[in-house]
């Protein structure tokens, strides 16, 4: 049997927004409203044994419309000359509609209305002309996907999630130098995330957690070492955790006996401690090929730290990824005043220490109705590659 999945989408909407400014104050009253509506279905192009079905038999047949709606509101207002406060806020109101039947020949009924009210609040003070402290408090707010709907077990409904953002930052900037420290915590109710359930076809499906926090510092550097070489390094570390939660193991032996695991304060899947980065870029412009002392020459060095992660939410060292470095090479050549306003090529030689690594993985655990067993996979990255590219600017 040959079978074809189809998608047959449209999406359309528009978006506006209004400006405002006056003396100390400047404001924007802006929003939109779209409308996805897709057709989800599989046909059968071919069977050797057809039995007594038709070409193009539609083997499942569903269609979703989702609508999007938004209007918010920003002003900036300077109350003193180097104190300015900020403030966003967003109504946001989301419609979702599916039926149909899927691939499991599951009926689906989804009719689902949410309205969201998402405020941003902040300030900026001047300490002088070179140093600046900043802060903010957010809450978000973000609906469930298709999935969450659709591959949800009968009777039951995905909840949206809930945030709540705090950041407090301090920046420096002088000629030769700059840069910013930002703290954030991230509290999370409601989180939807991976926890081995499956719903009544056997599809894997996210649960609600009630809470959960994303909680780390960040830090940028910036320095202009010399006139042609600078160098720029970020870092964050952050704990990513799950107060609470309860994992659903499948039974092969009994599909109505799925084994409960709790779990407490366990990471967050694919969420490393620490992350780093650093570019280090020489630039020297002067004469070369074409003769015209415009030329420029770009020789830059990436490199990046990812800290190991947990590939689910058991924090387990049996599904865990590696931390790993990487470092790539780029050089760009640019020609101004030829047969073009600018013309660049580059190379790129990525992963140049040829580093073995995964960035990505899966795992399903199951019972035998004797023990936990699992499965895992993983996926390899590529080693040495590189890329060449021209850019043509008129």
């Amino acid at each position: 049997m040959v079978r074809r999945r189809w998608l047959d989408n449209d999406f359309y909407g528009f978006t506006y927004n209004f400006s405002y400014r006056k003396n100390r104050l400047y404001a924007i009253l802006g929003g939109g409203y779209n409308e996805y509506v897709g057709d989800h279905f599989g046909e059968v192009i071919w069977a050797e044994f057809a039995s007594n079905g038709d070409i193009y038999h539609r083997y499942y047949d569903n269609t979703a419309t989702k609508t999007d709606f938004n209007t918010y509101l920003k002003a900036n207002y300077s109350l003193l000359d180097n104190l300015n406060l900020f403030a966003d806020l967003q109504v946001r109101a989301i419609g979702y509609e599916a039926s149909g039947f899927d691939q499991g020949s599951t009926l689906i009924e989804v009719d689902q209305n949410m309205l969201f009210f998402n405020p941003k609040a902040g300030f900026t003070l001047d300490l002088d002309r070179r140093q600046q402290v900043y802060g903010s408090f957010a809450v978000a707010n973000r609906e469930p996907n298709r999935n969450d709907f659709v591959d949800a077990d009968p009777g039951t409904t995905p909840m949206s999630e809930q945030l709540f953002d705090y950041e407090l930052g301090f920046r420096r900037s002088t000629r030769d130098y700059a840069f910013t420290v930002n703290a954030y915590f991230m509290d999370y109710i409601n989180q939807l995330v991976l926890t081995g359930e499956l719903n009544d076809v056997g599809a894997p499906i996210r649960s609600n957690i009630a809470n959960s926090y994303r909680a780390g510092i960040e830090a940028e550097f910036g320095w202009q070492i010399t006139k042609k070489l600078d160098w720029r390094i970020n870092a964050t570390y952050s704990r990513n955790k799950i107060a609470e939660w309860t994992e659903y193991v499948d039974n092969w032996d009994d599909e109505t006996d799925r084994k409960v695991v709790a779990h407490e304060n366990t990471d967050i899947a694919f969420s490393p401690d620490w992350i780093a980065g650093s570019v280090l870029r020489y630039t020297h412009q002067g004469i070369f090929l074409s003769g015209d002392k415009s030329d420029r020459i770009e020789l830059m060095y990436f490199q990046k730290y990812v800290g190991e992660q947990f590939i689910d939410n058991t924090q387990s060292d049996e599904r865990k990824l590696d931390a790993y470095t990487l470092g790539d090479i780029r050089l760009d050549y640019t020609l101004k005043n030829v047969l073009f306003k600018e013309l660049t090529a580059y190379v790129l030689v990525r992963n140049i220490f040829n580093t073995e690594y995964e960035s990505n993985a899966w795992v399903y655990r199951y019972h035998d109705g004797t023990d936990f067993q699992e499965l895992n996979g993983y996926f390899p990255q590529a080693g040495t590659n590189f890329m060449a590219g021209l850019r043509v600017s008129f």
